[in-house]
């Protein structure tokens, strides 16, 4: 009989251990360490990327805060008007073709970096653009160039092309433009890849497998829109 009594109060013993061992948490959440989520390969490149294409030599810096354009510059097609005090260049095609180009008077070689403000200020919005390794005049016959281009296409697609022949294409889908809104856009060469960033984010690349020479000159391009282009600077990436 005692020796029932004793195994049941074991037995007993053992089950209210262990239903307090399971009620009772291995470690307050609040004391538990929060889990480190490791830095993708992919956020370290990118990283990479922003710091050589924001640091490097200045090669042209133009808020177009004056009258005329100035001798740094070469309208093609359409009209250029700069806005005076208040800074900027407003471009305007012509009627003789559907689009109008700002060249840089100067040509630069190897990897190039360009930066600016742009808005669209005609209705729809649609084509604020940049050419790079580029060569004036592009008209009659269209000549070699990087054309990079957001809010293109009536403003369905963003992107880049490679003219005249137009077979190198990386578009993307995923970023239109507003009416009126300012964009700060940078298009950049780095041997043969290109890039095009908006406010900050890439939203497309492209590789050439046959890249056109690393020189020529620049251009703020606008087709069929109206477009205000502000504080343009022209650099170096960084080494």
């Amino acid at each position: 009989m005692r020796t029932a009594i004793l195994v049941a109060w074991v037995l007993a013993a053992a089950g209210t251990a262990l239903l307090q061992a399971e009620e009772k948490p291995a470690m307050n959440e609040a004391q538990a360490p929060a889990p480190v989520a490791p830095e993708s390969e992919w956020a370290r490149k990118m990283d990479a990327l922003r710091r050589k294409l924001q640091g490097g030599e200045v090669l042209l810096r133009d808020a177009f805060d004056r009258e005329a354009l100035g001798d740094d510059w070469v309208p093609e097609e359409g009209t250029w008007k700069t806005g005076g005090a208040d800074g900027g260049v407003t471009g305007t095609p012509g009627t003789k073709y559907p689009d109008s180009f700002l060249w840089t008077k100067q040509s630069f070689k190897g990897d190039l970096v360009v930066e600016f403000e742009a808005e669209c200020l005609s209705a729809p919005a649609h084509d604020i653009n940049v050419v790079l390794n580029g060569r004036a005049p592009n008209y009659p016959d269209e000549k070699p160039m990087y054309l990079m281009g957001v809010g293109g296409w009536d403003n369905t697609q963003s992107g880049i092309e490679r003219a005249p022949e137009y077979k190198l294409k990386a578009l993307t889908e995923l970023f239109t433009i507003e009416k009126a809104r300012v964009y700060k856009v940078l298009a950049a060469r780095l041997g043969s890849k290109l890039y095009l960033f908006v406010d900050g984010k890439l939203i497309v690349s492209a590789g050439d497998p046959d890249p056109l020479p690393a020189e020529g000159q620049v251009a703020l391009h606008v087709y069929k829109s109206t477009v205000k282009f502000r504080n343009v600077v022209i650099r170096r990436p960084a080494k």
